[in-house]
Formats: C-alpha cells, sequence, structure tokens
C-alpha cells in the first residue's frame, strides 16, 4: 500500500548533496537528446535564424505580457465593489465506508438518496447519477466513489450554514445507513489505499490521471472542509496574503486525517502531506513530496498548501500563469505553462481584442481551477476559499467552518497580532512557513512562533465573529478544548488507534470497526 512521507529531516552535508547532483545528472544524461554524440556534432545555427526565434519569442511575451494583464483585469472586476456583509457558505466532503473501514461505493447510495430528498438529478451522458441540485443544497460526487459532498447555497450567517448543512447531513447519513454504509466525520480513508477503482467516473478525472499518474489518486480518498466567505475588490489580495499566512493556525487546530492505509500514521494531516505529492508530479518529482508547500523552500512554485504573499492581482496571475496548464479548456491533458500557452495562443496582440480576452480568460479560469493553495480567490463567486481543514468529528462538525470565516473577518487584527509576535516581511512568512511544516505532523504539539500565538489569535478570531452580532462565535467553543489539551482531532484518533493496538485482545479488524465507529456521523434530532 502506497506509503506516507517520513517527517521533516536535516539536509544532507555539502559533498553529499553535489555528488547526488551528479549523480542524478548522470543517470539523466543518456534520456536528452543534446547529450548524444550525433546531436552535438549538427552544426550550430546560423546568425539570422537565432535572429528570428529571438524576435519570435519577444513578440510573444510582449503579446503574453498584455494578455495577461487584460486577464488580471477581468479577474480582480469579477469581485464586487462593496461587500456590506460578509456571506458565507460550505463545501463538506466526507468518506463513506462499511462498518470494516473499507471504502463504500456510494453508486447505489445516489438512488436512496434521490428518493429521499427529490432534488433534481444530474447524470453523466453513461446515465450514472453524480449529483443531486435542490434549492440549498447539492450533493456533488468527488474523485473518490466512497466520498460524498455536500455544498450549501452562500448563507447570512454560520447558524444558517449549520441548519442546512446539518439537514443535509442527516439525510445522507440515514441514507447510507439504508444502503450498508457509514458516513465519516474524518479527512481520508482510514482504511482503503488510493486506487483506479475508487476513481469517479467524471471524464476530467481520469485525463487528470493520465496528465499526473498515481498521486492523482490521493484526491479518491481525501476530504476537506472549504469554506467561501464574500470579500469585495478592494480587499482581495489582502485577504488572500492574511489567509495563506494563517494556514498553520488552520491545520493546527483542525487536521483530522492521521489514519489511512489501515494504520497510524506519522502525520497529523495526511491528506495535506499527500496532496504536495500531487503538486511534485506535475514537476516531475513525484519521488520526493515536499510538505514545506514549496520548491527549494521559496513556495512561488506550488500550487498546493500554504501560498507566498502576492503583491497585487497582476503578481497572482503572473504567479499562476507559471504553472503548467493542466486540463484545458476541451477537456485534453496541457504540457506546457499557463504563460506559454498565451504566448502561443493565435490572435490580435491587441489586449483589447474583446473574442480574445473573452477566451483566454476561460482558458485562465479552467487553469487556476487546478491550483490548490490554501486561500484560494475565487473571481466566479467575489468570494476567498478557504481550504486547509480537514472533515471535522461529528460532535464539532460546525468547528473548521467558523474559524475559516473568523479568519476573514479578524483579517486586520490577525496581520496585526502577527506583526507584533512574529514580525514582518521575509523572516515572519518563514516562521509561519516552519509552524505550518510541523503542525502538518505534530498538530497542536508543534511550537508556534510564540507560545500565545495560537490563544490570541483564536481570541481575536472570536471577537470578529461577536461583532457580528449573531452569536457565532460559541461555534468556535470545541478549539478553545482542544487547545488546552494541546490535542486536535487527529492527534486524538492516532492516540485512541494506538491504545486498541496495545490491547492484545482485539484483532486489527475490531480495531478497525471501533475506530469506524468513533469516526461515524450520527443521525441529527
Amino acid at each position: 500500500s502506497p506509503r506516507s512521507p517520513s517527517p521533516p529531516s536535516p539536509p544532507p552535508r555539502r559533498g553529499r548533496l553535489r555528488a547526488d547532483k551528479k549523480a542524478r545528472a548522470h543517470q539523466r544524461a543518456p534520456q536528452t537528446s543534446w547529450t548524444r554524440p550525433e546531436a552535438r556534432r549538427r552544426a550550430p545555427p546560423s546568425s539570422s535564424t537565432l535572429a528570428a526565434v529571438l524576435q519570435r519569442r519577444r513578440m510573444g511575451s510582449a503579446a503574453a505580457t498584455r494578455r495577461l494583464a487584460a486577464i488580471a483585469r477581468r479577474f480582480a472586476n469579477g469581485f464586487r465593489e462593496t461587500v456590506p456583509w460578509r456571506t458565507i457558505g460550505r463545501e463538506a466532503e466526507h468518506p463513506v465506508v462499511h462498518p470494516d473501514g473499507e471504502a463504500f461505493d456510494c453508486t447505489p447510495l445516489w438512488s436512496v438518496l434521490s428518493s429521499r430528498t427529490g432534488y433534481e438529478e444530474e447524470r453523466l451522458p453513461t446515465g450514472e447519477l453524480i449529483g443531486l441540485h435542490g434549492k440549498d443544497i447539492t450533493f456533488s460526487a468527488e474523485v473518490g466513489k466512497g466520498t460524498m459532498e455536500i455544498i450549501t447555497r452562500p448563507c447570512e450567517d454560520i447558524h444558517e450554514v449549520a441548519e442546512l448543512y446539518d439537514k443535509a447531513l442527516s439525510q445522507l447519513v440515514a441514507s447510507a445507513d439504508e444502503a450498508g454504509g457509514k458516513v465519516l466525520g474524518f479527512g481520508i480513508q482510514p482504511k482503503t489505499a488510493p486506487s483506479t477503482s475508487l476513481l469517479t467516473a467524471k471524464p476530467r478525472y481520469w485525463t487528470l490521471l493520465r496528465a499526473l499518474g498515481e498521486p492523482w489518486l490521493w484526491f479518491t480518498v481525501t476530504a476537506s472542509d472549504q469554506t467561501h466567505v464574500a470579500i469585495d475588490r478592494a480587499e482581495m489580495i489582502e485577504v488572500s496574503n492574511t489567509v495563506n499566512l494563517l494556514t498553520p493556525l488552520t491545520t493546527a487546530l483542525c487536521a483530522n486525517s492521521s489514519v489511512y492505509c489501515g494504520r497510524a500514521q506519522p502525520e497529523c494531516t495526511g491528506r495535506e502531506v499527500q496532496m504536495e505529492r500531487v503538486g511534485a508530479a506535475i514537476k516531475g518529482r513525484a519521488e520526493t513530496p515536499s510538505v514545506v508547500g514549496c520548491a527549494g523552500g521559496s513556495g512561488a512554485s506550488t500550487r498546493h498548501g500554504m501560498m507566498l504573499p502576492v503583491r497585487d492581482v497582476e503578481d497572482l496571475v503572473a504567479r499562476h500563469s507559471a504553472h503548467r496548464y493542466l486540463l484545458k479548456v476541451d477537456g485534453s491533458v496541457g504540457h506546457d505553462t499557463f504563460q506559454q500557452f498565451v504566448e502561443a495562443c493565435p490572435g490580435p496582440c491587441d489586449a483589447d481584442n474583446e473574442t480574445v480576452e473573452t477566451e483566454l480568460f476561460e482558458h485562465f479560469l479552467k487553469h487556476e481551477h487546478y491550483i490548490w493553495h490554501s486561500g484560494r480567490l475565487r473571481s466566479q463567486h467575489s468570494t476567498i476559499e478557504l481550504r486547509s481543514a480537514c472533515q471535522q468529528p461529528f460532535n464539532e462538525r460546525h468547528a473548521a467552518c467558523a474559524l475559516n470565516a473568523a479568519i476573514v473577518c479578524a483579517g486586520p487584527r490577525l496581520r496585526r497580532l502577527v506583526s507584533q509576535q512574529v514580525g514582518e516581511g521575509e523572516a515572519a512568512v518563514a516562521a509561519m512557513q516552519k509552524w505550518w511544516r510541523e503542525s502538518l505532523y505534530w498538530g497542536l504539539e508543534a511550537p508556534a512562533p510564540l507560545e500565545t500565538l495560537p490563544s490570541r489569535a483564536l481570541e481575536i478570531c472570536s471577537e470578529a465573529l461577536h461583532e457580528r452580532g449573531r452569536g457565532e462565535e460559541m461555534f468556535l467553543e470545541p478549539l478553545y478544548a482542544r487547545l488546552d489539551r494541546k490535542e486536535n482531532p487527529a492527534q486524538s484518533a492516532r492516540r485512541l488507534l494506538n491504545e486498541l493496538e496495545r490491547n492484545r485482545e482485539t484483532t486489527s479488524a475490531i480495531r478497525m470497526e471501533l475506530l469506524v465507529d468513533h469516526l461515524s456521523c450520527k443521525s441529527i434530532a
């Protein structure tokens, strides 16, 4: 079964690193055409040919610069000028399993859920049911056949989100019970390893498998708890930078994917760590997953996890455009970066050309949909999407949604807190990255840059929700208890399984059944 990457370790000594680089270069050499003798003996290109190539590159680069600037304008214009009240929406993914912990194929569950809800059905051309759409709630098939997603409409406050979500979860739990499955409040399939047998039949998922290979299959077992919060155009970059900077607060408090492939794992949020394998595969580095969320520690080349601060929307679009364009609008696999795609795109170079602008912007939205940073700006909805929380335990099921909303509402005060306790600039970002990196494995036992930072940040979040006047701060209460115990849900699940393993009278099958019972969602009265 797939193995989990080990925790961060010290870098090798300089001499060894140099030797390793030589060895890798020697291994790669036969695969490159320019190392073959016949390639080296070819006559160099003429000066006129070089000039022509350079001229084409300059023209393409100039056109791309204008086109990317036009994309940035359109992206920013998708956000509303003012947001008088922050609405909140939720996308909650849930693993569904058999009582023994094996992943449950939700295909037969869909018909039961459809009969129970009466919602409008969404089917593939093959006739397979993959979605149910109601007025307030959507049920959607996820990448894995053993994962169901509940999506709420935008709501006025967290109480309304909770009411809609609880109703939908009750329908899902009752339908799963009828079909013989159990819905989990957990961030990953606890027993079944990723595989193609779990991959939902949506064509784009299979295209991404061809593009990325085996690492993409981790999406078949993971389950996150995502929140959308309304923001306006003037604050979009500041909010994005704040949300990404506070990623370690969320992972430390809300990690919940420490058991997978049938055993307790060294990381608290296996979901986030394994997602890094996907980013590594995109860059051809699948054998060396990065748990820092950045290549070489820069953070600029990653498409998942904690994104480095950006200056403005043009900088954001430029960053995204440096990534490979994975899945194109026509459904084909892309191999070049988005910027290279823009440079090669035929048509007038004038950025004011409406047709070219519109088509390229559609391509960009398709491209950035497969960039999975912890805080992701959504131009189509005028929201920030917060993605770093795992699905939460049933009894504390609204905690991550409340924390995500509070981080956005408390943004300016949280930035001041980081400045006061950690500092500013690159050093502060590096300190927060270090906390994030360690929280992926050690949860609330990971040392924050300053010991009081998590508790003070949580107090500020509670104050921000209190000021909304809706009593939403009540949903943060479980997080205070976690902070006091220095134990998040992932640490709790891992501790439980370890305790069961020390009892020699229990078999591995019984231990998994007991864990599933502990993680299961219940009917809501």
